[in-house]
């Protein structure tokens, strides 16, 4: 997973401002996050998964808005990655513990939801 610091050179965000941090650091682990859920790979340090992180950050923290446009489209280029990471023997598999570690937690919280209030 790429760092904040990281994040915020590809975004020219100095790094002396910090009152945005905490939403950079979620998209961040958002994009992760996505790349995995997408692709069924863990992020292994490669450059191009990277990219694809930094580039997913950057469309997320440009594209703030509550209404959707044509424009927030992810860009080709985040699509062609996705592609490639899923398709590349290269990249590491997501293990069948961690998709069921997740799953278990998304029904939880599903679940919970779920449940009626007293009153």
């Amino acid at each position: 997973m790429i760092t904040l610091a990281e994040a915020k050179s590809y975004l020219r965000v100095e790094t002396e401002m910090t009152a945005e941090d905490d939403l950079i650091a979620g998209l961040i682990s958002a994009a992760s996050d996505y790349i995995q859920e997408c692709t069924g790979k863990v992020d292994d340090g490669s450059s191009l998964y990277s990219l694809c992180e930094k580039i997913l950050v950057a469309h997320w923290y440009e594209n703030r808005t509550v209404v959707a446009s044509a424009t927030t489209e992810l860009p080709h280029s985040v699509q062609a990655m996705l592609t490639h990471i899923k398709l590349s023997g290269k990249y590491v598999p997501q293990t069948g513990e961690e998709s069921q570690s997740q799953g278990a937690t998304q029904t939880e919280e599903t679940t919970q939801s779920e449940e009626p209030e007293d009153g």
